[in-house]
């Protein structure tokens, strides 16, 4: 069968040694699916999932970066313009924008409110952002949505969320919460649970969530 689901997350940055969005998901045992870790490199992102989607046309991509400490947020707005910040090879941006010829914006098409909903009632704290970052993750998601809105026949869901960066802090119910790899595996297993029940091959630790 072929993958239905690519899911993608980054590379370390700026001298971390973990980036939350690769530890989220690179231990779960998944069916039907790709995993690719991207670069946080000017472009990078862009072509290779561009490459990915040509060879295996999955119907849904999720991609997961690194973002504000606190929050989850799913990202809802793509702009076209990129900032002026070295990537990790040390370069800036070729050029100031991820598509010479497409619009300044683009508005995610793929439902969240029901998302974000659920994510609350399982005490994440998550937002709905409209602010992607204008670097490495913004290319990302104007990337992905464009495959949509290219693709409608083959691709039907596309998905951005920013995760607090790996080992900080989360303060649910007034209480201290580590960002630790238990507890990203557990957002991502719960998070893929809800958008496709028969991808995640369950273990112990998942099987009550």
């Amino acid at each position: 069968m072929e993958p239905s689901l690519l899911i993608t997350g980054f590379e370390p940055f700026d001298g971390r040694l973990f980036n939350s969005s690769w530890e989220a998901i690179c231990r779960l045992k998944l069916k039907n699916t790709i995993l690719e870790r991207l670069p946080v490199v000017w472009d990078e992102p862009t072509r290779r999932i561009k490459e990915l989607f040509e060879e295996f046309k999955p119907h849904t991509i999720l991609s997961l970066g690194e973002g504000h400490e606190g929050w989850f947020d799913i990202e809802t707005i793509a702009r076209n313009r990129r900032t002026s910040r070295t990537d990790e090879s040390g370069s800036l941006p070729q050029v100031g924008v991820n598509s010479a010829s497409g619009a300044p914006s683009l508005k995610i098409t793929t439902e969240v409110e029901k998302l974000h909903k659920h994510l609350l009632t399982k005490g994440y704290p998550v937002r709905i952002s409209s602010d992607a970052g204008n670097f490495i993750c913004e290319e990302t998601l104007y990337c992905i949505e464009s495959l949509l809105r290219e693709n409608r026949e083959t691709l039907k869901r596309v998905l951005f969320i920013h995760l607090p960066p790996f080992e900080t802090e989360l303060e649910i119910n007034e209480k201290s919460t580590s960002v630790d790899k238990k507890y990203l595996e557990d957002f991502a297993s719960g998070l893929l649970r809800y958008l496709d029940p028969e991808i995640l091959i369950p273990n112990r630790s998942q099987e009550n969530y």
